[in-house]
């Protein structure tokens, strides 16, 4: 299969690359060593990203995607039409997928954050607790050096600046800071100009934060910030003890993947099961009551629901879903 053909049809729901297997556990990863409660405000949920805002974010006017125009949509989030996977350059090893946000079900599930107890499974299944907690996660004082004197100061470094605006876009869930718009089950948010944006859409603070990590040598300002602060050794723990590296290696091949947009920095699911109307897993007789509530309408108020798009919902869409009867592949 071409990477073409992996990204599915065109109308399938898109995310922010932020919540795709490889990123979302580096970025989980790099969290929970800093700090596990900022860990723990990552997203348990991944939502699509209106299809209004998406529209916004990829052809922005001069002005980009003010959040005063745009957070209408986001009122009453619809979960996804069917199942969705990622294409398989943005895939990772089964095991590894268990740990991943799952679709949201209900409206009240967007933006909930992972919760310290979930975080703290997460962290020992990537191996944190191999050798120990001590050997690990920073110290409160080894992360204070990390992020500068506490922000929004103009005593931090652009590099640290950098750092923590990141890290606030990561965890912008709910109950995180007062104030804070959530929207992190969708990759998204919002700038001090009062715009939405992708958490690694071109200049956004996470993308420039890679360059933090990765620049060659030892040229990285990570490398050379834990050298100052302390935690060299931690790093390498981190590096040797946990999948870190492995999460990082496929990362950049699915950013840049042809279901992606490099500017926008959205990623197009693969919808891996018609039929599926409530993203259960499983296509029953739930979904056939979901059809027949949409029955001879455009399906326009039902994502799903129109499976052949031909804007009818009539027997052809019940044909196909009765063909995909039974748990999704």
């Amino acid at each position: 299969m071409g990477a073409g053909d992996d990204c599915g049809a065109a109308d399938v729901d898109r995310y922010g690359v932020a919540l795709t297997p490889s990123i979302y556990l580096l970025n989980f990863s790099f969290l929970y060593l800093a700090d596990p409660e900022l860990a723990a405000m990552m997203p348990a949920y991944k939502a699509p990203i209106p299809a209004e805002v998406l529209a916004c974010l990829e052809d922005p006017p001069s002005e980009g995607c003010p959040w005063a125009d745009y957070s209408q949509y986001f009122d009453n989030p619809l979960p996804s039409a069917c199942a969705t996977q990622w294409p398989s350059y943005c895939q990772i090893d089964e095991e590894a997928n268990g740990l991943l946000p799952s679709s949201f079900v209900t409206a009240d599930q967007v933006n909930q954050p992972l919760g310290q107890q979930r975080a703290n499974e997460m962290a020992a299944a990537l191996g944190f607790f191999n050798k120990g907690v001590e050997s690990f996660i920073l110290t409160p004082e080894e992360y204070a050096c990390l992020i500068g004197p506490t922000p929004p100061s103009q005593e931090q470094t652009e590099e640290q600046l950098t750092t923590t605006t990141c890290i606030a876009n990561l965890t912008n869930s709910i109950g995180n800071v007062p104030g804070n718009i959530p929207l992190s089950s969708y990759g998204l948010n919002v700038t001090s100009e009062g715009l939405i944006q992708s958490n690694c859409e071109t200049g956004a603070p996470c993308l420039l934060f890679n360059d933090l990590i990765y620049s060659p040598g030892e040229g990285s300002w990570l490398l050379q910030i834990s050298k100052t602060c302390g935690f060299t050794e931690k790093i390498e723990r981190l590096v040797t003890n946990t999948p870190f590296l492995y999460f990082a290696a496929l990362g950049p091949e699915c950013q840049s993947s042809e279901c992606s947009s490099s500017y926008v920095c959205t990623i197009q699911g693969i919808c891996s099961c018609p039929g599926d109307l409530n993203a259960d897993g499983v296509v029953d007789g739930a979904d056939i009551g979901i059809l027949s509530g949409a029955w001879n309408t455009d399906g326009e108020d039902t994502p799903g629901s129109d499976i052949n798009g031909d804007q009818q919902i009539n027997g052809a869409d019940l044909g196909l879903l009765i063909g995909a009867w039974g748990s999704c592949p």
